[in-house]
């Protein structure tokens, strides 16, 4: 683990040395922005960092401590994330180490397989919040710090953010809260108030691009990975590695079929996402993308379209669609967005995505 794994945030990155080399590195740091660009990895950095035994501005990790702390073995580390329920009723405040043989398979797996648990509907629970606010109180056992890393820390259990307030505002002289969030708004304001932000930024297309390359992308597939990346490297990643595919492919049978009237598709489409949040959303980012391309290209700007791939299937759509409908289709997907938030019925958000492409092809068509 080095800041080799998080692309660019060189701004962030000198923050956090300089903590470290004037030793004034705050007890409660909120590192935020979107998902997928590095917030975990640089969460953990500053926790090893902490307690490296080499005592410079970034973590040796070579030193005992830091291979510890990589692999969340280290004593003085705590780490909490969002789990699911269990069945049973488990006692309200278990003892850490119970805690912790529950939270760190399930952490690694989190942080080795970057895992999203943004749209998880799950609780940070708050017998673990409590647990972590009673492990703190106690000297380290091995380091300099004890750290506490909560990641999709907007997921906190409220009554249990409640009481880990009550530990941020007066923290041990030893103790150290690093939260990680992509929606630091969720957070109580509270909670916010009482950390140093660590803001990192989306990526450029550049940056990514020449990332994907250095991984080994092939030149244009990283350029087209870059632009549908929105600034996450993780997700460029997926989309260099064909992860999304097959998303893509339902979102072009979507708008092809919506444009030449199959209502038959829009059924089977709907069958398909209804089971699935993640998916959803993710057809519906998606297809603001080719719906941006295909405004783009009513606008006359070839060279701006994202999905050069599918150059042809996007002029396919341009000559069926009037450049107002596709405003008013992309401020249906907004829409569309928003309702996942209140748990709206699948059909009901793609409802009126259909009833759009299917009028706009047909104002087309009289035209």
């Amino acid at each position: 683990m080095s800041y080799a794994r998080i692309c660019g945030q060189d701004r962030a990155k000198a923050l956090t040395s300089a903590w470290l080399r004037h030793g004034r590195v705050p007890h409660a740091v909120l590192v935020s922005g979107p998902p997928g660009i590095g917030k975990r990895f640089l969460a953990l950095e500053l926790a090893m960092a902490l307690n490296c035994q080499a005592g410079g501005e970034v973590a040796c990790g070579r030193c005992v401590p830091c291979r510890k702390m990589a692999e969340l073995a280290h004593p003085d580390l705590c780490v909490l994330l969002p789990l699911k329920k269990k069945e049973e009723e488990d006692r309200q405040s278990p003892p850490w180490d119970e805690v912790w043989a529950e939270v760190r398979p399930p952490a690694r797996e989190y942080l080795e397989q970057e895992l999203s648990l943004t749209r998880s509907r799950i609780n940070i629970p708050k017998k673990h919040l409590l647990a972590l606010q009673r492990e703190l109180s106690y000297a380290p056992a091995e380091a300099p710090w004890k750290v506490a890393l909560i990641f999709e820390a907007e997921c906190m259990h409220p009554a249990g953010a409640n009481a880990l307030l009550k530990v941020i505002e007066e923290p041990p002289g030893h103790a150290c809260f690093i939260l990680v969030s992509s929606a630091p708004q969720r957070l109580l304001p509270t909670v916010v108030s009482r950390c140093q932000r660590l803001p990192l930024q989306r990526l450029g297309q550049d940056l990514l691009a020449a990332q994907l390359e250095q991984e080994g992308v092939e030149p244009q597939r990283a350029g087209v990975a870059a632009r549908l990346g929105e600034g996450s490297l993780q997700r460029a990643r997926q989309v260099a590695a064909g992860e999304l595919d097959g998303i893509s492919g339902q979102v072009e049978r979507f708008l092809q079929a919506g444009v030449e009237g199959q209502d038959g598709v829009y059924w089977e489409l709907v069958d398909e996402l209804s089971t699935d949040r993640l998916r959803l959303e993710q057809f519906l980012s998606l297809s603001s993308h080719y719906l941006r391309d295909v405004f783009l290209l009513s606008c006359q700007r070839p060279g701006d379209v994202a999905r050069t791939d599918r150059l042809e299937l996007l002029q396919q759509l341009q000559a069926k669609l009037p450049v107002e409908r596709v405003e008013e289709l992309a401020v249906e997907l907004d829409r569309g967005f928003r309702c996942l938030g209140r748990n709206v019925h699948v059909p009901l958000v793609l409802a009126e995505l259909w009833r759009q492409l299917r009028q706009g092809s047909q104002a087309k068509a009289r035209a």
